[in-house]
């Protein structure tokens, strides 16, 4: 879903409450008084990849489940957050507050709401960068997919047990204190020096108090990350082997392949071959 475009219209709402009264209504809210704003997605048929080590590749195929990772745990300190120059800015427009104290920045900067995301790659080909980033040495695999498939191999939560809501889209990138305003922005927007990444987010918004559990369509920890059942013959439409691997990295995906039978090709990626050896042969 493609939400308002912030340049063309005034994100603040009219309404103006006291800022006393934020704290206390906004836990399940939008805490940044802002109107919504949602990611731009993408065609369905758009390729799509995700690089990860042998060990999350082996788990995705035996518990058919996709990991999604809390944004507390990324590396990024800047992840799912405003900066200090937006959140100040907020207050100020929004609020009316004219000299930001530090704790109520921090109000702001920090969410209050559960985000789990899983993470991909838009992009046509391989990318040598992602190798290197997201896989340990030569002890990886990159899986290829399309927006489509993502979406419709992802099982979700019940919705009878656990308040939640999934977004799809593009990460859009940005000069630090320079990023959209509303309640899915800090999740959608990254940085620009990680442009590189060209990433396309699966997100779930868990709005009850996890504990850690496992149910019959995801495994939960809460704070942590969540596995979400997905449908891998829907989602995996190829593998690729780190292209630094040995033979017997390969050999391992072609059992996993053989014991759990899951609709995919295999293939040992060349990018790093020589231009004069024929690598197929």
């Amino acid at each position: 879903m493609e939400g308002p475009n912030l340049q063309d219209e005034d994100y603040i709402d009219q309404h103006d409450p006291h800022p006393s009264e934020v704290r206390d209504e906004m836990e399940d809210a939008h805490r940044d008084g802002t109107r919504g704003w949602y990611p731009e997605d993408t065609e369905d048929d758009t390729p799509i990849w995700r690089y990860m080590d042998l060990g999350k590749f082996i788990s995705l195929i035996q518990t058919s489940q996709l990991w999604f990772s809390h944004t507390s745990k990324f590396e990024d300190p800047y992840e799912g957050r405003y900066s200090k120059t937006v959140a100040e800015g907020i207050q100020r427009e929004k609020w009316g507050i004219e000299e930001p104290l530090e704790e109520d920045t921090e109000f702001f900067i920090e969410d209050g709401a559960d985000h789990y995301v899983s993470c991909w790659n838009r992009k046509k080909n391989q990318s040598a960068a992602l190798w290197e980033l997201y896989t340990e040495g030569s002890n990886g695999v990159a899986v290829k997919s399309t927006v489509g498939e993502l979406k419709r191999a992802v099982t979700g939560l019940p919705e009878d047990e656990i308040d939640h809501q999934m977004e799809f889209g593009k990460v859009k990138y940005h000069v630090t204190g320079d990023e959209a305003r509303g309640h899915y922005a800090p999740i959608f927007t990254k940085r620009d020096i990680f442009e590189f990444e060209k990433e396309y987010r699966a997100v779930l918004t868990v709005f009850d108090r996890l504990e850690d559990t496992d149910i019959e369509e995801a495994k939960i920890r809460s704070g942590v990350g969540i596995g979400l059942e997905v449908d891998l013959d829907i989602l995996i439409n190829e593998v690729y082997v780190s292209p630094g691997a040995g033979g017997y990295l390969q050999d391992v995906v072609e059992c996993i392949e053989r014991d759990y039978r899951p609709a995919f090709s295999i293939e040992r990626s060349t990018i790093f071959d020589h231009p004069l050896v024929d690598s197929s042969s």
